[in-house]
């Protein structure tokens, strides 16, 4: 079974990785917290459901390299055979844990 294609939430999270990212976040955690902060509050556990799928362990790396292709994602976390996209999406969702904290630290 091939990895589901990424959902417009996934997009709107990626959709922050672009060619001059790093002359606006200073971090890749700042860059990432930024796509959370696209999504909508109702958008959230499903996005975050989409991402577990996808480093569950049932893809292989060149199948989630093709989600990410498929995202609207303009920079990739691998080139070639070097980076791991698994990787980057278990930290995408490690990012998810640190802003839902700092949102339960405001009410």
């Amino acid at each position: 079974m091939p990895a589901p294609k990424p959902t417009p939430e996934f997009k709107s999270i990626v959709g922050v990785f672009c060619p001059y990212a790093d002359e606006v976040y200073s971090s890749a955690e700042e860059m990432v917290d930024a796509g959370w902060q696209t999504l909508l509050e109702s958008q959230l556990e499903t996005a975050k459901a989409y991402i577990e799928e996808l480093v569950s362990g049932k893809y292989s790396e060149e199948e989630l390299r093709d989600v990410w292709r498929a995202s609207n994602a303009n920079v990739s976390p691998f080139r070639g055979a070097e980076g791991s996209c698994t990787e980057f999406l278990e930290f995408i969702r490690s990012r998810y844990d640190k802003f839902e904290r700092s949102w339960e630290s405001d009410e």
